[in-house]
């Protein structure tokens, strides 16, 4: 998305809002009408935690934002479930435990509701919801709230959010096991805060930036598949004893993988940020 160096952060958040979505609305509508696949339905959660982000970080940059917004879209995203955790584990967990010497292991596959989806998607208040965003996202007008220049807010919220994601850098692996996956989302929300004002700055230094971050990213998310991985087979493995191995593969490779993130994290903070 291209944003403008002369808008005002207002306006900034209401073409963010309006990007996240044009995403969404054309996955929602597939969703209603009951014929969904599970691409849509991760389309339709991408889109929604975009807007999170955005809300969660630069819901300062206007005074028109309805607080119950956030917890409503939050609602929303959980509703859809998420058959994609499954789908990770089938194809990135599975294939190297079984190269490790698992028995070949076949994972049930829980069936998408599209039928209660399409009743949530097709519900007055989600219908609602979306009316007051497309209201806000296109209404011309500024709130009252002053705001000053746009890179002043923009340094002010994704500063903040690089420090809390680089904040238990040293000391990673002594933070409980939500704590730690609490900053996966937060880098997470990191990259989809900087990709929205990406245009304002010289593109070298962001893709830099986003480079940089990239491991954090990736070596949290294979550690969070290992604790997903876990729960899933937790639950399969009293039908199908074959997932013991699995289970004790999983439950070894946590530690290294806690290891690998705070080494990530360790060098992310020394990282210079480019607003």
């Amino acid at each position: 998305m291209t944003l403008n160096k002369d808008i005002t952060a207002e306006q900034a958040l209401k073409k963010i809002v309006e990007n996240c979505l044009e995403q969404f609305l054309p996955n929602m509508a597939v969703i209603a009408d009951g014929v969904a696949e599970a691409e849509h339905i991760h389309q339709a959660r991408v889109s929604l935690r975009r807007l999170r982000s955005a809300f969660k970080h630069f819901s300062g940059w206007s005074g028109e934002l309805n607080p119950l917004w956030e917890e409503q879209i939050a609602e929303l995203f959980r509703k859809l479930g998420d058959t994609r955790d499954e789908d990770a584990i089938r194809t990135e967990v599975l294939p190297v435990i079984q190269q490790h010497g698992s028995p070949e292991l076949l994972l049930p596959v829980s069936a998408q509701p599209s039928k209660e989806l399409s009743t949530i998607f097709t519900s007055a208040d989600t219908i609602k919801l979306l009316l007051g965003l497309l209201a806000f996202a296109y209404s011309e007008e500024d709130s009252k709230k002053k705001t000053s220049g746009l890179k002043k807010h923009i340094k002010k919220s994704l500063d903040k959010l690089h420090h809390k994601v680089i904040n238990n850098a040293e000391h990673f692996s002594e933070l409980e096991v939500t704590e730690q996956h609490k900053i996966r989302k937060q880098a997470k929300q990191l990259r989809y805060c900087v990709e929205f004002i990406s245009s304002l700055y010289p593109n070298k230094k962001v893709q830099q930036y986003l480079k940089q971050l990239q491991p954090v990213q990736n070596t949290l998310g294979q550690y969070n598949d290992l604790f997903i991985a876990e729960g899933i087979f937790n639950n399969v493995v009293e039908q199908d004893p074959s997932f013991w191995f699995a289970l004790g593969w999983v439950k070894a490779k946590q530690p290294q993988l806690q290891k690998r993130s705070a080494k990530a994290l360790q060098a992310f903070s020394e990282v210079e940020t480019f607003w």
